[in-house]
């Protein structure tokens, strides 16, 4: 049996950068993906009442995204980055896809917020004002840090560390897929950026996860975000 157990759907969310940290890893893993139906007898056998949620093979489990991939840099020290510059690099890029993440998943559409404004997220889409408060910043902005972060960091053929699968770098991955889904050609203006999400998601290890061939895996992982319509 499988060391691990993740459950999640398979859709590009939460769930997708643990999916691919295990596969990259090379670890014992599958996924548990529970019907829409059967969610409100699984809820509270979860660590905090939501998914990612990952068994491990001594009955304890991890709760949460970040968490699980945080454990899981702990057990594949690879996954942490193999230098002290790797690791901030990583941590760098991990807190600031998660920011991406929440502002991406607060302007689209989903099957469980189907009512968004659509001005609000063609202005998100498009801001580029770099002097205005976080809070407050456009999708241009966050691609253009991710571009300068690159440069200025020792960014190099498509990586941001010396392996260019840290769980920062699996984490931004996941983010942009999930980004592109909603918004096609968003990184078309950012060399280095598309250039780091076209290397990792050709990685086999990655790819196996992306198309659902991954060990135990069923079908590929789908959209889960939508731009609004009106």
């Amino acid at each position: 049996m499988p060391a691990v157990t993740l459950q999640y759907w398979d859709l590009l969310a939460k769930g997708y950068a643990p999916a691919i940290a295990l596969n990259v890893a090379g670890a014992e893993w599958e996924l548990e993906s529970p019907g829409f139906g059967d969610w409100g007898s699984l809820k509270w056998t979860t660590t905090w009442g939501f998914m990612p949620n990952m068994k491990l093979e001594d009955g304890s489990a991890v709760g949460s995204e970040l968490a699980i991939l945080q454990y899981l840099a702990r057990k594949y020290p690879q996954l942490a980055g193999e230098t002290d510059a790797d690791f901030v690099n990583s941590q760098n890029l991990l807190g600031q896809a998660e920011e991406l993440w929440s502002k991406l998943g607060a302007h689209s559409a989903s099957p469980m917020a189907a009512d968004k404004s659509v001005e609000a997220f063609d202005a998100w889409v498009a801001g580029n004002a770099k002097d205005t408060h976080s809070a407050k910043q456009g999708l241009q902005v966050y691609l253009w840090q991710f571009e300068d972060y690159y440069g200025k960091n020792g960014g190099s053929d498509g990586k941001f560390t010396t392996s260019g699968l840290s769980i920062g770098e699996i984490k931004l991955f996941s983010v942009l897929a999930a980004l592109l889904s909603v918004v096609p050609g968003a990184l078309d203006k950012y060399t280095n950026v598309k250039a780091f999400y076209t290397r990792v998601g050709a990685d086999p290890r990655v790819a196996a996860v992306a198309q659902g061939k991954a060990a135990n895996m069923s079908k590929p992982f789908s959209a889960y975000l939508r731009a609004p319509t009106v």
